[in-house]
């Protein structure tokens, strides 16, 4: 499988046809027989780490537990965001640096706009959205900051 992962806006798997949609910002679509998370293992280790190495980085730089995003490729500032648990069937993962804008359809579903006009509709409200596009700012920011001494000579 070959394609542009800067361009790759969402991700996400269809129930009723067993398959994975990927959606792309200039409106192209892809699909596969693979999960979505499997997916983005094999764009993690084509950019040097595992989906859970990744995983592990999100979790141990911002303090966090639970829904972290992902960093496939820091030289493209490419992460990806999940709307719901990791392994859940309805979890849409999509790319932080296409979205746009965000529009509250009820408390529990927001339209994602991405780069091209077009939009994702997730299951979970405007508020987590935007709590997880924070998360991905402020990953690459700390991950592009200069080592903290002091932090550092705490732990050699």
């Amino acid at each position: 499988m070959f394609f542009n992962i800067y361009n790759l806006a969402a991700i996400h798997y269809d129930k009723k046809q067993r398959l994975s949609i990927l959606t792309f910002a200039n409106g192209e679509i892809l699909t596969s027989k693979r999960k979505p998370v499997v997916l983005l293992n094999y764009l993690c280790l084509s950019h040097g780490s595992t989906l859970q190495g990744r995983i592990a980085s999100t979790q141990f730089v911002l303090g966090i537990k639970q829904k972290a995003p992902v960093m496939v490729c820091l030289t493209m500032n490419c992460s990806f965001f999940p709307t719901q648990s990791l392994r859940s069937e309805g979890c849409v993962w999509v790319q932080a640096r296409l979205v746009t804008n965000t529009i509250s359809i009820s408390s529990t579903q927001t339209r994602i706009m991405i780069t091209d006009n077009s939009w994702v509709d997730v299951d979970i409200g405007i508020r987590s959205v935007k709590k997880q596009l924070e998360r991905c700012k402020e990953y690459y920011t700390r991950i592009t900051m200069p080592l903290d001494k002091g932090k550092l000579s705490k732990i050699i």
